[in-house]
């Protein structure tokens, strides 16, 4: 390399830098101790010196070795500590519910109110998000549960419909039926359906002018209950006014046609 310590790596999202300094310490393997015993026991004297402080004293003679006995012969190499650090953090996963989000700097200076697209779209490359993007849009972007996907989208099904059917594969022939939909768009598996983002932004329009439909039905409805009973208060009251004007009149009536008799 001789001043230049940085060599780069082409990946697939582009290209990333690496530097020499302590490259080897992070990332040398262990020798197993077979060799160790063996590079002391060398008659170069400068290799025996050099293998001489890693000698192991483990014997390595017996023919019945066990799994456990050979990985003490071979050490803890770097491999294997990745996979026991791995096997940790999968049973660790397993035990809670994770939700991952994936930090971007917006600036290399840890500037704040600083946002260098450049720099976005750089780490966005090289962590393979725009890969997963399209990879997400040209598959099943969507996945719900059978009960949850029932829930919400039951609404597009008319009355007969629903009649004739129930679950999750009588809504999706019903809805394939209708809206000429193949079986490329949406899958049925055990516990989720999968769906591509353009046919359930679709069904979610349509699931809401369906409830507008609905909703202006019923606001309607109760318009005219309201109105049958305003009309009905009305006439009640137009009724229980005219009896009371008619008892009156009957009442001064009476009283007139008795002053009139007291008098003579």
């Amino acid at each position: 390399f001789g001043k230049d310590r940085e060599f780069i790596v082409v990946h697939y999202a582009g290209e990333v830098r690496y530097t020499v300094t302590g490259f080897v310490e992070k990332n040398v393997e262990t020798l197993s101790n077979e060799l160790k015993d063996l590079g002391a026991s060398s008659s170069n004297v400068q290799i025996a010196s050099v293998f001489a402080a890693s000698t192991s004293s483990v014997p390595t003679s017996d023919p019945n070795t066990t799994p456990a006995r050979r990985s003490a012969i071979r050490g803890v190499s770097v491999a294997s500590q990745f996979r026991t650090s791995l096997q940790m953090l999968v049973v660790d996963l397993e035990c809670t519910n994770p939700h991952y989000v994936r930090c971007i700097k917006p600036n290399s200076a840890k500037a704040y109110n600083v946002f260098d697209s450049g720099e976005v779209l750089r780490q966005l490359r090289y962590s393979g998000m725009m890969e997963t993007i399209r990879i997400r849009r040209e598959g099943y972007a969507l996945r719900e549960e059978h009960e949850s996907f029932f829930k919400r989208f039951h609404l597009l099904l008319s009355s007969e419909e629903a009649k004739q059917g129930d679950g999750i594969s009588h809504l999706v022939k019903v809805l394939s039926k209708r809206l000429k939909l193949t079986d490329a768009e949406w899958q049925i598996g055990h516990s989720k359906i999968f769906l591509k983002r353009d046919l359930a932004s679709k069904l979610e329009v349509l699931v809401h002018l369906r409830i507008r439909v609905a909703a202006r039905v019923v606001g309607k409805f109760c318009r005219k209950i309201a109105r049958d009973r305003a009309s009905k208060l009305l006439t009640a009251w137009g009724k229980h006014r005219v009896h009371i004007m008619r008892e009156c009149r009957k009442a001064r009536a009476a009283n007139k046609i008795a002053s009139v008799h007291r008098m003579h």
